[in-house]
């Protein structure tokens, strides 16, 4: 059986717009992709040259202006919510996973043959949710200026940062494991076989060590 990093590429050309599901809190999507499952535990922002590969997979690190905990707010998460669709709606790509905490968020997207182009959806989701959020008093900024990307290079890397994603709130001590946390995509993960349930609640994964943040 292909693996699921392996099937994200090999069906690259049925790629197309992924449609968030309404509810309350209009969170991203994950891919619609049927991948063939895998069960896991078996297996600061810099100024640097960004890699630019047209059609490729992406791990992102965003973060709120001053690390205000602006996505502890339901109706900042709804705001960012709709800025998703939106910018989806306009330029396609897919969400392989995704995960929010309050002060920042981390994702996997892969986007469509021959485009590159990450950074202005990113400044369009900033913009689009910015317009609706909620900010403190005396605050003017949502977002620290700029993100952090790496380009997944193959199937162990795009793993990994899986595993990153969805272990973040056990990291930050937020929850006791992953399937504690509303605001990330581990359940819709879980519902495709992909973890276990109680994946990261006793065996630590070995990327809880690591600062991609």
């Amino acid at each position: 059986m292909r693996s699921a990093y392996a099937a994200l590429r090999g069906h690259r050309q049925h790629r197309a717009q992924v449609t968030t599901p309404r509810t309350k809190d209009a969170l991203p999507s994950q891919s619609r992709y049927a991948y063939p499952k895998f069960t896991a535990g078996k297996q600061p922002l810099a100024t640097y040259r960004r890699a630019h590969i047209p059609g490729g997979t992406y791990f992102f690190t965003v973060v709120t202006y001053g690390r205000q905990p602006l996505l502890a707010d339901h109706l900042n998460i709804n705001a960012l919510g709709r800025a998703f669709r939106r910018v989806k709606e306009e330029r396609p790509f897919t969400m392989d996973a995704f995960v929010l905490m309050p002060d920042h968020l981390h994702c996997i997207w892969t986007l469509p043959e021959g485009d590159a182009d990450y950074s202005s959806r990113w400044r369009d989701v900033k913009k689009y949710a910015s317009q609706e959020f909620l900010l403190p008093p005396g605050s003017q900024h949502a977002w620290q200026s700029g993100f952090w990307e790496h380009v997944i290079r193959d199937e162990n890397d795009w793993q990994r940062h899986m595993y990153y994603i969805h272990y973040n709130p056990v990291k930050h001590g937020w929850a006791q494991s992953p399937r504690e946390w509303q605001w990330s995509s581990f359940h819709q993960c879980v519902k495709k076989g992909w973890y276990e349930p109680d994946w990261g609640a006793q065996d630590i994964p070995d990327v809880a060590d690591m600062d991609w943040e």
